[in-house]
């Protein structure tokens, strides 16, 4: 194999890899845009509970 073929080879190697690595983060930032999603839920969940938990609290008083 010629240096021009063995050149052509490895780039195509290359942006196989770099195909791979881009789809790979991509997913990673699908999963993290769904682990917010899910974090800001139980946070609007959890201030609700005690804001509600304080109110409770405030009026037995």
């Amino acid at each position: 194999m010629s240096a021009e073929e063995q050149s052509r080879e490895l780039t195509r190697s290359i942006r196989r890899e770099v195909g791979k690595l881009s789809e790979q983060w991509n997913n990673l930032i699908d999963r993290s845009d769904n682990w917010k999603h899910r974090l800001d839920e139980y946070m609007t969940v959890s201030s609700l509970y005690n804001m509600h938990l304080y109110v409770f609290i405030y009026h037995r008083m």
